[in-house]
């Protein structure tokens, strides 16, 4: 079976490590982005199978990014 990744896009770190973590023990390979630019540029390059967005993020929002991801 493929292992699923998971980007998280979370700008707080406690909150990011802990989403990361809990998704890493239930099997998932996980990548982080901390701002919606990195988010969108790391989406491009792991093809995540999900994505775990904050909505209040800087750079740009969650919705922001969720546009920019689904416009590529």
């Amino acid at each position: 079976m493929t292992q699923r990744t998971v980007l998280v896009v979370e700008d707080e770190p406690a909150i990011s490590a802990a989403v990361a973590t809990r998704l890493r023990q239930e099997g998932f390979r996980v990548e982080c982005a901390i701002d919606g630019p990195s988010g969108v540029e790391l989406c491009s390059k792991v093809d995540p199978d999900v994505v775990v967005l904050d909505l209040m993020l800087p750079g740009f929002d969650g919705l922001e990014v969720c546009r920019r991801i689904q416009a590529e």
